[in-house]
């Protein structure tokens, strides 16, 4: 079976991450579609919602009994 050509390269995410950064994001996750090459960055902090107030009843009760699975 033949090798197809990659639509992204390992510069492509260094350089996305690198370009984040650079504008003083903080970047958590990255993701990339293999087939379309297109690079999604995620931004923030992993712990931001486990400190976060909840929003509104469901959250205040799932954090109370416990019951979050994430």
């Amino acid at each position: 079976m033949a090798k197809t050509q990659a639509s992204f390269r390992e510069v492509d995410v260094r350089r996305a991450i690198s370009g984040a950064v650079a504008a003083g994001l903080q970047v958590t996750r990255v993701e990339v579609d293999p087939s379309t090459g297109l690079i999604i960055l995620a931004t923030g902090t992993t712990d931001a919602a486990a400190t976060a107030e909840p929003v509104d009843a469901l959250d205040a009760w799932i954090r109370e009994s416990g019951s979050a699975k994430a």
